[in-house]
């Protein structure tokens, strides 16, 4: 494949085949990638969204973001879908409504509410791909999330003069071979999903670490503050990593 060697160009330490093969591949894990590049841009996030769309075929992917799971008339665009592709989600500072993405992935039950019709029960199947300028803040301590979630970093603006591949149907026979000759990841934990953090980042910075100086921090940055509970039990997880 043309496409999948330019990646291995642009960035060689990143197994392509088995993220793909993870997304194309029914029943495997994670179910939730996170493509972000920091705000560059022209990196190809879009273009790998737009393959993977592909592959699959527009009927069988909707395009939900991710600001917009807190409307549950969203989620009847997803059922029957393969792929949710999420592209230019723009800056999303703290990501919301963690518990029905967590539920989404986890395979578990979400309510549909439907206009003029009343609400249902279902679940959806469909993998969630997101391309995002700056990565969101995600709330690192639920493991129903970290471990189904792929973190990929896309930094390299692609070349002026690098020569791109058409995405004819033999290009994508040709990914499609070799994806499915790849190995899975088996593995969704992330460092960066943690070092995103508020909290993280409060304890990188500030020497006496109190609840107050943590709430001063939040009202400096424009974070929104957790209540001391969670601050504290919290804090324990980040003193770990």
């Amino acid at each position: 494949s043309k496409y999948l060697e330019s990646l291995d160009t642009l960035y060689p330490h990143i197994d392509w085949r088995g993220i793909l093969h993870n997304i194309l591949v029914p029943n495997s894990k994670p179910l939730f990638h996170i493509f972000y590049d920091d705000g560059v841009g022209g990196t190809g996030k879009s273009t790998l969204l737009e393959v993977l769309t592909k592959i699959v075929g527009e009927g069988f992917t909707s395009n939900i973001l991710l600001d917009q799971f807190g409307n549950r008339f969203m989620f009847a665009n997803m059922l029957g879908k393969y792929l949710n592709v999420g592209d230019d989600n723009g800056k999303n500072d703290e990501l919301q409504n963690v518990g029905t993405l967590k539920s989404i992935i986890t395979g578990g039950r979400v309510t549909i509410d439907r206009k003029n019709i009343s609400p249902i029960d279902v679940r959806i199947f469909a993998k969630q791909l997101f391309a995002t300028n700056i990565l969101p803040y995600i709330d690192f301590t639920d493991g129903g999330i970290m471990r189904r979630l792929n973190i990929v970093q896309m930094n390299k603006v692609i070349p002026s003069d690098m020569k791109l591949c058409t995405l004819d149907e033999e290009e994508l026979g040709h990914i499609v071979y070799e994806v499915l000759n790849a190995n899975d990841l088996t593995k969704g934990e992330n460092e960066l999903a943690i070092t995103t953090s508020p909290l993280y980042r409060f304890y990188n910075s500030y020497k006496d670490k109190t609840y107050d100086n943590y709430k001063t921090f939040c009202d400096e940055n424009g974070f929104r503050k957790m209540n001391i509970i969670n601050f504290e039990v919290k804090s324990k997880f980040i003193t770990s990593f």
